[in-house]
């Protein structure tokens, strides 16, 4: 027969587990909690980020009967929509569009702090989203604007953003989209999607490629490196659209984590003269 000690000692040693195991759950029932909370804080973000740029979207429906955002009639009527933005906010710069995805944002500007809106709405006021912003090397005011326009949006979970430029790597969403529309107030740019490519930044080698250090070629020798360059890192391309010296481009960048310090990158071509 056990001594009462031992029965004792045995029963004390249930209570600590009992009490070992309470604190366990009740610590993982606080991390879980946590972490949903987290996970909901973040997709609440995103929605009211969301529900601010739905609130700036030109109501294009009611202003033409073309369903081609193309179509010249959709620029004359969303100008004045623009220059309302433009007066609201100096730094609006212009309006991106592709068809076929989710991206549909006004686009900043600040030449004396390139990443402003990083971190900041239509408003300036903090969004964990920010904003589709503009390289401070990029001239979208000229006529025709710069031979290279770099515009940077982050890479939201949620596919808000530059979310979605994930997806046209797949050849059936690439085929999808096809164009990308700069409309700035002195007309409206369409540029043909060529291809998509990822690559490290921050190296500190020489050989790394700053694909976003170039607004002009002033040669055709400084395109063709520029063009090597991209044409070697290209995972998914539309030769049709291939570009040759004297043709403008647009690069969209982003975040992506395949690699540390990643970016990926659509690259367009300028295909038509503004429309205004």
């Amino acid at each position: 027969m056990m001594t009462t000690a031992k029965q004792e000692n045995k029963t004390a040693k249930r209570k600590r587990g009992g009490k070992l195991t309470f604190v366990l759950i009740f610590l993982c029932a606080a991390v879980a909690a946590v972490s949903a909370y987290q996970l909901i804080s973040y997709y609440w973000a995103n929605h009211e980020a969301e529900s601010d740029f739905n609130s700036l979207r030109p109501p294009v429906a009611a202003q033409t009967n073309t369903k081609d955002p193309t179509d010249p009639s959709s620029f004359k009527a969303r100008l004045p929509y623009y220059e309302k933005l433009k007066s609201e906010n100096p730094d609006f710069a212009a309006w991106l569009t592709v068809p076929g995805t989710n991206i549909d944002y006004p686009v900043m500007q600040t030449l004396k702090n390139q990443n402003y809106y990083i971190d900041k709405d239509f408003q300036k006021k903090y969004s964990m989203n920010g904003s589709i912003f503009l390289s401070e090397l990029s001239d979208v005011a000229a006529t025709p604007p710069s031979d290279v326009v770099t515009v940077y949006g982050h890479h939201m979970k949620t596919g808000a953003m530059f979310g979605h430029l994930e997806d046209l790597t797949k050849p059936e969403n690439f085929m999808k989209a096809t164009t990308v529309i700069l409309d700035t107030l002195q007309g409206r740019y369409v540029y043909r999607i060529y291809g998509l490519y990822r690559t490290p930044v921050d190296t500190g080698l020489p050989t790394e490629f700053k694909y976003w250090n170039v607004s002009n070629f002033p040669d055709e020798q400084t395109f063709d490196t520029y063009m090597a360059q991209t044409k070697a890192k290209l995972e998914i391309k539309n030769d049709a659209a291939a570009p040759v010296f004297g043709d403008k481009l647009i690069l969209l960048s982003t975040c992506e984590y395949t690699q540390k310090n990643g970016r990926l990158v659509l690259v367009g071509v300028l295909e038509n003269q503004p429309s205004a």
